[in-house]
């Protein structure tokens, strides 16, 4: 059920879920986090709470047993070539470091360092350049 936030981080309003958001990233401009608000942000009054939109069955412990390794044999039949982009500081697991890169049989890599999960907000200007060399 989308609508289930009983797992679900909320914010009593917009500023503080603003504020939080701001601190999290405090490399990323007042613009951008406003973009974030106002794509990513919904609303629940039946608890009267804001909350990120997201799918809950997406979320990383979801990712674990044999849901990964389901997708470890998915991975293996992709023969189209595949960029991966990492943040040296991101939270999530380092698809190298894992194991998790051997699955894919055409793939390149890049980490970004200092930058988090968001690489392409983090370092637009060599996120670009990655991309288009790859692309072309």
């Amino acid at each position: 059920d989308r609508n289930n936030t009983s797992n679900d981080h909320s914010y009593a309003s917009v500023a503080d879920a603003r504020a939080r958001f701001a601190r999290a990233h405090p490399k990323f401009s007042a613009e951008l986090v406003d973009r974030f608000l106002a794509h990513g942000l919904r609303h629940d009054a039946q608890v009267n709470a804001w909350f990120w939109k997201r799918d809950p069955k997406l979320v990383a412990p979801a990712m674990l047993g044999p849901e990964l390794n389901a997708l470890r044999q998915l991975w293996r039949h992709i023969d189209c070539p595949v960029l991966h982009l990492r943040g040296g500081a991101s939270p999530f697991a380092d698809p190298q470091a894992e194991g998790l890169a051997d699955c894919f049989r055409t793939a390149r890599y890049a980490v970004f360092d200092g930058a988090g999960h968001w690489v392409h907000h983090e370092q637009p200007e060599r996120f670009m350049a990655l991309l288009e060399e790859f692309l072309v």
